[in-house]
């Protein structure tokens, strides 16, 4: 059994647990037959890998099963399935990201940091009232001692640059 915990199945890149599974595949004859996964999501969210995975592992003779859709690789619906399934978790990152993205915009157009920490600016609770409701987040100003330092930044990577619009925050 093998375990890539806290990796995300956007990329097989980084994926230790799953490359030497693959590699191991590759044996003649494999020390396994069936790949077993929790969730076609949880082998990869970009289609092209899926099938190729799919295809590579067939290939050596070792079958995919996907325990939460009963998808078994080795039964002749499993192509279509494979993809439809694939499409569908390939779609479930696109929207997260168009989700988390809505999110920070939304937060950063209430006057708070939408996330991450930016050099020159200090951190800061602060309550924004919103009506009779009140949110709170964080906010950011910036560092005095560094804006010459921001200011030089911004100048030299917009020098850098044939078009850019640039705005520099002290």
């Amino acid at each position: 059994m093998r375990c890539d915990e806290a990796r995300s199945a956007a990329t097989p890149a980084g994926r230790d647990a799953l490359q030497s599974l693959l590699t191991a595949s590759k044996i003649s004859p494999p020390p396994f037959d069936c790949l077993m996964v929790d969730d076609t999501s949880r082998l990869a969210r970009y289609l092209p890998d899926v099938l190729s995975m799919n295809d590579k592992l067939q290939y050596n003779g070792v079958f995919i099963y996907a325990v939460a859709q009963r998808l078994d690789c080795r039964e002749k619906t499993s192509r279509p399935l494979l993809t439809l399934h694939g499409m569908m978790d390939e779609q479930f990152l696109v929207s997260l990201g168009e989700k988390v993205h809505r999110g920070q915009e939304g937060r950063a157009l209430k006057g708070l940091q939408p996330g991450g920490k930016c050099y020159g600016y200090r951190m800061f609770l602060s309550k924004i009232l919103l009506g009779a409701a009140s949110m709170g987040g964080l906010q950011s100003a910036a560092y005095s001692s560094q804006s010459s330092t921001k200011r030089r930044q911004w100048l030299g990577a917009s020098s850098r640059c044939t078009r850019m619009g640039t705005a520099i925050y002290t």
